[in-house]
């Protein structure tokens, strides 16, 4: 589904109940964040688009979590959540407003690790939740199977993001000689 412009990862169908019971300002995808400089401006962009003075008790903003977070062993919360939870601390934005919809069992213990204070103004944490994607929600011509006889070349299609496990296997890919047994396309979509 589209919000603000911009693919939004639920079901149209959660995004209107919770469209019923609150006034949602914007709803973002957390890996719009990114670990990139540059991703993290867009996303707090966007977030200082909808940035208010004051936040009426019924005013939301979701945020779809549905891809791998980023885990440091120093610390037991996920980089991206740790990001979100103090990107909406310097914008002084109340944490009651945040709706974190994922597909991570446990997110919620992680963002009660990086909260205080009272429950009822920590944020909502809706978890275990399948993506749009994963739901079946995209091109039907795309979820045929594949006659795995007719493969004729090796291939893989690292989606045009840059993540760290992609950039591992493309090094690997072109650190053992490989790169030109393989059909690899990684920087276009």
């Amino acid at each position: 589904m589209i919000v603000n412009g911009k693919p939004f990862e639920i079901k149209e169908s959660l995004f209107n109940l919770l469209s019923s019971k609150f006034n949602i300002i914007t709803a973002l995808n957390l890996r719009d964040l990114g670990i990139s400089y540059d991703s993290m401006n867009v996303f707090r962009s966007d977030l200082m688009k909808v940035h208010q003075k004051h936040y009426s008790n019924h005013d939301r903003i979701l945020i779809s979590h549905m891809d791998t977070d980023y885990y440091d062993s120093n610390y037991p919360y996920g980089i991206w959540i740790s990001n979100l939870i103090r990107t909406f601390n310097e914008f002084d934005i109340p944490l009651f407003t945040l709706i974190i919809i994922t597909n991570h069992y446990g997110l919620k213990n992680e963002v009660n690790m990086l909260t205080t204070g009272n429950r009822k103004f920590k944020p909502l944490v809706i978890e275990t939740l399948l993506s749009d994607a994963l739901l079946g929600n995209y091109n039907n011509n795309v979820n045929k199977l594949i006659n795995s006889n007719n493969i004729q070349y090796s291939g893989l299609c690292m989606m045009g993001q840059s993540r760290s496990h992609r950039n591992a296997m493309y090094n690997f890919i072109n650190n053992e000689s490989l790169i030109n047994n393989v059909a690899l396309s990684y920087n276009t979509l």
